[in-house]
């Protein structure tokens, strides 16, 4: 027998484990290609669904088609803005995993002149400037499901924070096709106004807060004095109420003991209600703060509409009149010390801005229980709201009351009447008022002895049929858009950006007592493109030290200036235009420390350029050469230690 060749030998069993290997790789991929299995290592967790986005998904009772509509090929696109589009696919993919089926995911590449361009300008997307000379692109999202659509028109990276709640919401909307009716109670123009007096109120676009419930609500406009509501509310949103009439108010009291659902934002000094008044609303001396009245009281809180809770702890820096920076005591930034952090509405919320609050005190009665959402710090206390109003600090008699008051309260169970003798306007029997009060349930009485009969309407209730909910904000400005809101221009676009966390705060309450919880639970994303920290940092201690040269050249410039005016108040009316030789010393030492101080500002941008520019060596050093030395180093290792081994 021939010997087979040592070499031949080993290289026919190399081809064998070579031919074992790729059948177990390719036996492990067809056992577990239906698999799906991911590691989502990012900090915020950007691409992990929120458990009310998973609650929505597993309620839907058929499948749902996201289309995302994105001019891919166009080479002009910016790549800041191709990045994103990747990372909205990304998570669309996320919620197709998650639908189990029910979520199907397509992909348009709207070129022009093409059926997906057609099809994306019929769900009302349409082509979007990107800068001055940039291209039109088209970057949108619809959600189908059978003859029901929904659509994002323009998918803004601004908004990509809260990019996982417009697209469960827009699958939501689709489950639930007859929107929700919310009443709306409201002194203010929230939903935009007419005008056009030279001098009074001009006309007024909605506030976003308010202009965007109407994707997913019907908005029912309830006035100042009307004497009803109707059946079909679902929710009662009230914002600054002033005036309103007895019966709206019997009207409410009457919605809320059925098992009603209130949300009320009270305001002893609004200063949206202010601005809505055009340039006279500031010479509104006699302006008043809000109330519900009785409402109140039978509920157990005590509100006073005259005075402005100050907190020295969460003092929110301001510009003053005269162009400083002062920490302003009446305008409240609250953090996650001032709130429940056991109670879902505010678990999650970071920061809130109250310009010009109120406080509840609340002694509930029987049968209601209180929960306070927000409060102050202890170094609390009132002043009166026309000192709020005109006054950029506290006034020199403020005293801290030295107690938590509280700014937002949540009321559940079950209310009494602040009616309990039946409608007002209306004559009652107090027996059958009593017997009504026991009993809860309709009255009618007939004339007896002469006496007048019993007025009250069969369906007046005198507690709650059902346990009612309310929630109350001792602030309205929360929600006007310049304290929520920041307005950017994107692609030829106004957009809005949250400057806090005020409507996410608004839109979560009403998903709560809506009884839509899953979206309230929904977090705010972080974002997918992600800053260098470190350079933020310097940037950031470099514009620091540029103020402060900044401030004090203004001071320099305030003190000479004065110096000069009194120089100048000495010399008499006959010399107004010969400078003496003080003044003229005097313009030079400011010169002189004018240059001197422009030469430190550039000295400080000089040093910012270097530290960025050495930081940006050194991680280049690191991406280039760190990475291959460490495999180097590894195999290395490896080789040694396995010729040890053998």
């Amino acid at each position: 027998m021939t010997n087979q060749p040592r070499g031949g030998r080993l290289m026919g069993s190399s081809l064998a484990a070579f031919a074992i290997v790729s059948a177990i790789v390719v036996a492990v991929n067809v056992i577990l290609g239906g698999v799906v299995w991911r590691l989502d290592l990012t900090e915020d967790r950007i691409y992990t669904l929120s458990e009310g986005t998973r609650a929505v998904l597993r309620d839907l009772d058929g499948p749902v088609t996201l289309k995302l509509f994105f001019n891919a090929s166009d080479p002009q696109v910016p790549p800041n803005l191709r990045v994103y589009a990747r990372a909205v696919n990304d998570l669309l993919r996320e919620y197709e995993v998650a639908g189990r089926g029910n979520i199907v995911v397509e992909t348009y590449d709207p070129v022009p002149d093409s059926d997906a361009a057609d099809w994306a300008r019929r769900y009302g997307i349409e082509p979007q400037p990107v800068g001055i000379f940039g291209p039109e692109v088209m970057f949108g999202l619809v959600a189908a499901k059978g003859d029901a659509e929904a659509v994002i028109p323009f998918l803004n990276p601004e908004d990509q924070d809260r990019l996982e709640y417009d697209v469960t919401r827009l699958i939501a909307r689709l489950s639930k096709p007859k929107k929700p009716v919310i009443g709306l109670v409201s002194s203010l123009p929230v939903m935009g106004s007419f005008g056009g007096m030279p001098f009074g109120p001009q006309p007024q676009r909605g506030w976003v807060a308010f202009t965007e419930l109407e994707k997913d609500y019907t908005i029912r406009h309830i006035g100042d004095s009307a004497e009803s509501l109707d059946n079909d509310i679902e929710m009662l949103v009230i914002v600054h109420p002033k005036n309103l009439s007895e019966k709206l108010l019997y009207s409410i009291d009457q919605y809320l003991l059925r098992g009603g659902k209130i949300l009320a934002f009270l305001d002893p000094l609004c200063l949206a209600d202010d601005a809505s008044r055009g340039p006279m609303g500031m010479m509104n001396f006699g302006a008043e703060g809000s109330t519900l009245g009785p409402l109140l009281t039978a509920w157990g809180v005590t509100w006073d509409s005259s005075r402005v809770l100050a907190d020295l702890e969460a003092a929110t820096l301001l510009r003053s009149r005269d162009g400083r920076a002062v920490n302003n005591p009446m305008w409240l930034s609250l953090r996650p010390a001032n709130m429940d952090a056991e109670d879902r509405l505010t678990a999650k919320i970071e920061t809130l801005l109250l310009p010009t609050p109120g406080a509840f005190r609340i002694e509930p009665p029987e049968g209601l229980e209180a929960r306070p959402l927000l409060r102050s710090s202890e170094a609390a206390g009132f002043v009166d709201a026309m000192t709020a109003r005109f006054g950029e600090s506290l006034p020199r008699e403020f005293q801290p009351g030295r107690r938590r008051e509280v700014l937002a309260v949540r009321l559940s169970g079950t209310f009494p009447s602040a009616y309990p003798k039946g409608e007002p306007g209306t004559e009652t029997n107090a027996t059958a008022a009593t017997a009504s009060a026991d009993t809860n349930a309709p009255t009618a009485s007939a004339a007896t002895n002469g006496s007048p009969a019993v007025a009250t309407s069969d369906d007046h209730l005198t507690k709650s049929r059902e346990p009612g909910l309310v929630v109350l904000v001792a602030d309205a400005d929360l929600l006007f858009d310049s304290f929520c809101l920041r307005e950017v221009r994107l692609f030829g676009q106004t957009a809005y950006t949250p400057m806090n966390d005020n409507l996410t705060f608004f839109y979560g309450v009403l998903e709560e007592l809506l009884g839509g919880a899953q979206l309230a639970q929904i977090r705010s994303r972080g974002r997918m493109d992600r800053p260098f920290e470190v350079v933020v940092a310097m940037l950031r201690r470099a514009q620091e030290r540029h103020l402060e040269e900044q401030r004090a050249l203004e001071q320099s410039l305030e003190q000479t200036k004065r110096r000069l005016e009194e120089l100048q108040a000495q010399k008499g009316n006959r010399q107004d235009l010969v400078l003496t030789p003080e003044q003229k010393a005097e313009i030079e030492r400011f010169r002189r420390e004018e240059l001197d101080t422009s030469r430190k500002l550039k000295e400080v941008r000089k040093n910012l350029r270097a530290d960025i520019e050495r930081l940006g060596a050194v991680i280049k050093a690191v991406n280039i050469l760190g990475m291959p030395m460490v495999v180097g180093l590894a195999g290395i290792g490896f080789g040694w230690w396995r010729r040890n081994r053998r």
